[in-house]
């Protein structure tokens, strides 16, 4: 093994061992069972395995939470993808792997990466949503209060987009410049949300059905989700509509409906 090789390898020994202690006290979040195989396969410097497979768990939670387990994640597979550069380098040199071989572990490689950094966006656009949409909610104090405690407890169960749905037709939203820009920021991110949850299971799909083709219930929540980017689609549309009156009656130009 090359100088820059074993350099490597104990920056990505070390990296899965931190990744290790931080799974280790959320049990809740993932299985004692999997932690055990996890440690093996570490053990074993089956890296690549264990990275996938706790990838693939934490690629299974609706909404996962833990940003710094996540952000851990995403620096082993960087780490990952460098060892495998040099190691797969130079067993290609001495002829035990064939070069078709050496680009499907590094593609694997690459694909762990950018799945991981996709279930960090989820994370970070989940915390702009939740907050964008409690910090809305307080200031509609001319809410009937029926009215707020409904839209506040879709928002707490998560049913975000019924929320901004409901604040969408809210004439104390529709009225004020200031509120239609946060709603709209909000349908925002709630959209690319969406979009990555429609990824998620169709990358689901792509890896445990021949062709892609979904169970029924697989397919069933893949178009609830679709729908769901369809409705961000026609909030952000609605939210742009009402803007644009309001710019136009003010005597401002409609191409501020872009600026923060």
């Amino acid at each position: 093994m090359t100088p820059p090789n074993i350099k490597l390898l104990q920056d990505l020994e070390a990296s899965l061992q931190r990744l290790l202690r931080m799974v280790h006290p959320r049990g809740h979040d993932v299985p004692t069972s999997l932690l055990r195989e996890l440690k093996k396969l570490v053990k074993n410097k089956r890296f690549d395995t264990a990275l996938w497979k706790l990838t693939n768990r934490l690629d299974d939670s609706d909404f996962p939470q833990d940003e710094e387990l996540v952000k851990q994640l995403l620096q082993t597979w960087e780490l990952a993808i460098s060892f495998q550069h040099y190691h797969l380098k130079d067993k290609l040199d001495e002829d035990s792997i064939s070069q078709e071989e050496r680009k499907r572990v590094l593609a694997s490689c690459q694909e762990g990466k950018r799945r991981t950094l996709r279930i960090l966006k989820e994370i970070q656009l989940l915390d702009k949503i939740h907050e964008g949409t409690f910090e809305l909610l307080f200031k509609m104090h001319e809410l009937p209060i029926g009215r707020y405690h409904e839209i506040k407890c879709d928002a707490q169960d998560a049913y975000y987009v019924d929320a901004l749905r409901k604040l969408t037709q809210s004439d104390q939203v529709l009225k004020t410049e200031n509120k239609l820009k946060m709603l709209k920021e909000v349908w925002e991110y709630l959209y690319q949300f969406e979009k990555y949850r429609v990824e998620r299971i169709e990358g689901i799909c792509r890896a445990l059905y021949f062709g892609g083709k979904c169970s029924d219930n697989a397919q069933l929540i893949l178009n609830q989700k679709r729908q769901d980017v369809a409705n961000c689609e026609e909030g952000l549309q609605q939210v742009n509509v009402h803007l644009e009156a309001l710019l136009e009656a003010k005597g401002r130009p409609w191409w501020q409906l872009f600026m923060k």
